[in-house]
């Protein structure tokens, strides 16, 4: 057996040994194990139901909720796997907030604390500056900006090598064709590439490309993926320039492939609806955008459909963006809702490279509007 193998099956003993201690509430035990192998925070045994903050949940214990919470990986939207025949159906795919609302028993205390917890990674998403470029001003010809590697090179790949008509499957295997000659036109190949090469960066949470069973539910984890606190990660790598005296984060290169696969999921798989009404951002930050201006976003936007949500990040004198989405072309924004944590909030998220107009700045309230329509793509 070689090293990697012994080590997996270690993982796997000391997965094993947490989630038996979660279990019968020796959390003293699990945080042993979890100072030495933090990625293990989600990790569900084979044979098991449910992970260690499940564990919590049912313990009602509050503290180790908490602190569990802030280990940086920790998944809370890590759902519990169907049990054997014969036990209760109705805990099957559950969150550790929807354990906690289906026990009830005193566990609202628990329920707040969750639900603190995935509304401020929600803050997070929507607070964070964002990043494009200015590709034009009124009367300009475009021009292409110069773009962070992973987001031009995924860019590049979109034009050149398949269409955004082709279904998911076909298209990522081309992309895995070309960068790691993958002859095997099988999307289980794809998802062990992802899984390894996430491997590095939150074993933890790439367990879940693991217990990827149908093609269908492996597209679904591509996209939770990006729902909870790695989607950092992802556009940090998506959006991170690049120069001779700084070389590439080993981190960047593992999510390299993720956001190439992220990319196809969000422009071919057709389970995602496509959003064509309005969509809402809002930034702390009053942005410098001139009427007529067209701009590229370098990552993975995020927006919402609800305009209480966009306005709730704008501040006093920050910017509401507002976004036109009626042209017909493939970078309109998907609806990701049904894998977020808020479904309230109707998060949508549009594929790298979209591209807008600014077609008003109003500026008649204490915070600033900029209204922007999605460009058809000429690719």
């Amino acid at each position: 057996m070689s090293s990697s193998e012994c080590e997996i099956e270690q993982d796997n003993e000391d997965s094993k040994e947490a989630c038996n201690h979660a279990k019968h509430g020796d959390f003293d035990a699990v945080f042993k194990i979890l100072r030495k192998k933090p990625y293990l925070i989600n990790f569900i045994p084979e044979g098991r139901g449910w992970a260690i903050l499940h564990h919590a949940v049912w313990h009602n214990f509050r503290s180790v909720v908490v602190r569990l919470l802030n280990i940086p990986n920790c998944d809370f939207l890590v759902k519990t796997h169907p049990f054997p025949e014969g036990h209760n159906k109705q805990i099957d795919s559950l969150t550790p907030r929807e354990l906690a609302e289906y026990l009830l028993g005193d566990r609202d205390e628990i329920i707040n604390i969750l639900k603190g917890f995935e509304r401020n990674v929600w803050e997070q998403r929507f607070s964070q500056k964002i990043k494009f470029f200015v590709t034009a001003q009124e009367g300009e010809e475009i021009v292409k900006p110069i773009l962070p590697l992973f987001a031009d090179a995924l860019m590049e790949y979109k034009v050149t090598l398949v269409g955004a008509t082709n279904c998911p499957k076909t298209h990522m295997m081309a992309l895995l064709q070309q960068i790691f000659g993958l002859e095997d036109h099988d999307w289980t190949k794809v998802c062990e590439q992802i899984h390894n090469s996430l491997y590095g960066v939150d074993r933890g949470t790439a367990k879940m490309f693991g217990n990827s069973y149908t093609e269908t539910q492996f597209f679904e984890n591509i996209v939770r993926f990006f729902t909870g606190p790695n989607y950092k990660l992802v556009n940090d790598a998506m959006s991170r320039s690049f120069n001779k005296e700084k070389p590439t984060p080993a981190e960047d290169l593992s999510i390299a492939l993720y956001g190439l696969v992220l990319d196809s999921v969000l422009m071919c798989w057709d389970a995602l609806d496509v959003v064509q009404s309005p969509t809402h951002r809002g930034v702390p930050e009053r942005l410098d955008l001139e009427e007529g201006a067209q701009i590229m976003f370098t990552d993975f936007l995020t927006a919402s459909m609800c305009r209480v949500t966009g306005k709730s990040f704008v501040g006093l004198d920050g910017t509401l963006l507002k976004f036109d989405n009626t042209a017909g072309t493939p970078y309109r924004p998907k609806s990701i809702t049904k894998f977020s944590s808020s479904t309230e909030d109707k998060e949508c998220v549009y594929p790298i490279g979209a591209e807008f107009k600014v077609t008003r700045v109003d500026d008649s309230h204490s915070y600033r509007i900029v209204h922007l329509e999605l460009l058809p793509k000429k690719d």
